[in-house]
């Protein structure tokens, strides 16, 4: 017999407690199965609608942007997958700045609804999310089913807009005048006939736009009622509370079939052997362990001292913090926010008429144009699983913290230069989980604060120095006129009255080759500094394979 209060789970073959094969295992639904007369009066309205219920198996943050001459906008979304009863897979895009799916994580169960298509138009930003978001497809409406507080959004496409302004009567009577008036002539006959085909023109479109109007408020209220509906379905009438067992630190794996199980399973859910076999007493290690083994490796956290030596300026001292660490996502937390600012500029011309030789008047000419700015931010922090236990709340850039599902195992190595102006370095990021590079800057390429303005300076002062000195070089000559150097210099005055300018030149020379040699011992420096990271990215990456499989085995 199954105990009562071991909860049986969605693919479970067996019962843990008995060991006997199951007959009646949970079973998955969908939206349309709960609620099927929500579902059917919602297609009275768009025939073509459908649903589908399941849960995200992946989320990854993205955006899109439209830019032209007088406006750049940009819009964030996930693009998500969502795995429905069947174990089909559907990949769609939501919009992430909503505050319903603004947080949406793996692991979520969610309905989504399609009265009608939605297509995204904007460009797709950057070279990664390029490649992975593969379709168009835009989430028109959904339901995160929650244990409490569940919550949906219809996207505002569906918002009807206001009733429409009549104003073919306009053209029309203007027709009507020119009609009648080559048929009657002008009189009153002919303003009264075309007043009275606008006015009846007038009628009609009003109430054609009335109509219109009306079935628009008709459908966005079916909509909003069956979604109203839609809400009062459950996680649990859905099936899906029971769609996987949530995973413990204690879990261990069958002897058998290497499934993972709850350490208090009598019989393996999947295969159905019994786990307290002397063979199966060998096994005394639990994931817990296998996860703490694991997060200890490649763990590093040193500091070294650095000098930035420079050719005009003075040399720079600073710490470099070096860390990395293995790290395994605990929870994500996130939230929108949206800047959408637009700058209206209005620019006054005045010109003079003349007709001929004679002033007229003046004409003022007014013009106003504006520029549209949308901003799309993704801002949030990771709960994550260290070495020895450790949890940690963390905070991390938005392409790392929309990167991440909760579960996923990542590296991720910095070095920090403290300097006046700090130099925050993103070394190596990658996820395990998901083989996931994401874009990384290195201290080896810190190039120090640029010395521009000081050459600047010093060749406005050498400058100035070359006019002044070749004003008056002649005469400084003349002065020295019964030394024999003098006489020979004389003879090179274009050299002599740009004495300074060469002297710069040289300087520059001197300057480039002592930049080159400065430029190697700082890099070299640097390379010392990150000799121990490096040797231990490498060894990561070349055990990258067997770690992914240990993963693969313990999620």
């Amino acid at each position: 017999m199954q105990q009562r209060d071991r909860a049986v789970f969605v693919g479970d073959k067996y019962c843990s407690y008995s060991g006997n094969a199951l007959e009646d295992a949970p079973q998955l639904k969908h939206l349309d199965d709960i609620a099927p007369d929500a579902f059917a009066t919602l297609k009275t309205a768009y025939e073509n609608a459908w649903t589908v219920t399941g849960r995200v198996t992946s989320s990854y943050l993205y955006k899109r942007n439209y830019s032209s001459s007088n406006a750049n906008l940009t819009h964030s979304f996930w693009w998500i997958a969502l795995c429905d009863k069947n174990d089909q897979l559907h990949q769609f895009s939501l919009n992430a700045e909503s505050r319903v799916f603004e947080n949406i994580k793996k692991g979520d169960v969610l309905s989504v609804v399609f009265p009608t298509s939605l297509t995204l138009t904007h460009q797709i930003m950057g070279r990664e999310a390029k490649a992975r978001v593969t379709d168009d497809t835009k989430v028109p409406a959904a339901i995160v089913h929650r244990d409490e507080n569940q919550q949906y959004n219809i996207d505002s496409w569906f918002t009807p807009s206001d009733r429409p302004k009549s104003y073919w009567f306009v053209l029309t009577f203007v027709l009507a005048m020119f009609g009648f008036g080559s048929v009657l002539g002008a009189g009153p006959e002919m303003l009264g006939g075309a007043l009275l085909v606008a006015f009846v023109t007038f009628l009609l479109e009003y109430v054609a736009n009335g109509n219109k109007h009306e079935k628009q408020l008709e459908k966005h209220a079916t909509l909003t009622g069956a979604m109203d509906a839609f809400l009062n379905v459950t996680k649990k009438q859905l099936g899906f509370h029971l769609a996987a067992r949530e995973h413990m630190p204690s879990d261990i794996f069958c002897h058998r079939c290497e499934e993972r199980i709850a350490s208090d399973s009598v019989f393996c859910a999947s295969c159905g052997s019994q786990q307290n076999t002397d063979s199966s007493r060998v096994q005394t290690t639990n994931v817990a362990a296998i996860e703490s083994d694991l997060l200890g490796q490649f763990h590093v956290d040193y500091s070294e001292a650095y000098t930035h030596k420079r050719v005009l300026g003075k040399d720079q001292d600073c710490e470099v913090n070096v860390s990395c660490m293995l790290a395994k996502v605990v929870s994500r937390d996130t939230s929108s926010n949206v800047s959408d600012v637009t700058t209206t500029k209005t620019t006054t011309r005045s010109y003079d008429v003349y007709h001929g030789n004679r002033y007229q008047r003046t004409e003022t000419e007014t013009s106003v144009s504006s520029n549209r700015l949308r901003q799309s931010k993704m801002t949030g922090k990771l709960v994550i699983k260290l070495a020895n236990d450790e949890i940690r709340e963390q905070g991390f850039s938005e392409d790392i913290i929309g990167g991440l599902d909760e579960g996923d195992w990542f590296i991720y190595a910095r070095a920090d230069a403290q300097f006046p102006v700090s130099s925050h370095n993103r070394e190596y990021a990658y996820n395990l989980s998901q083989n996931h590079h994401f874009t990384t800057s290195t201290f080896k390429s810190y190039s120090g604060p640029s010395a521009i303005a000081k050459w600047i300076v010093l060749l406005v002062l050498f400058t100035g120095g070359n006019w002044l000195w070749s004003a008056n070089a002649l005469d400084i000559l003349i002065q020295f006129q019964e030394y024999a150097f003098a006489e020979e210099l004389s003879y090179y005055m274009p050299i002599v009255e740009n004495i300074p300018l060469i002297v710069f030149a040289l300087l520059n020379v001197y300057w480039f080759v002592r930049t080159l040699a400065v430029s190697a011992q700082n890099r070299k420096a640097r390379e010392s500094i990150l000799s121990r990271l490096s040797d231990t990215l490498k060894q990561f990456e070349i055990e990258l394979p067997q770690l992914q499989e240990k993963i693969k085995r313990i999620s």
